[in-house]
């Protein structure tokens, strides 16, 4: 499990370092549809929270990314 930070308020996320690896290579609108994709696959993600917990996501996978 992983945190990240959903609008100031920190969230973990399961299997975060698999969602990461799984959408490596992809960036843009393909990077933010599958992220989100993958992240529900392993977490609840309210519907009216989607959007910001798709930015945070990018976020911290661009982080992640950097880091490698």
């Amino acid at each position: 499990m992983g945190r990240i930070r959903v609008k100031g308020m920190a969230v973990g996320i399961s299997n975060l370092n698999g969602i990461f690896e799984s959408v490596e290579g992809l960036d843009g609108d393909s990077l933010r549809a599958e992220i989100i994709k993958q992240a529900a696959i392993y977490n609840y993600i309210p519907k009216e929270r989607r959007e910001d917990y798709t930015d945070s996501l990018v976020k911290a996978y661009v982080e992640w990314r950097d880091r490698k």
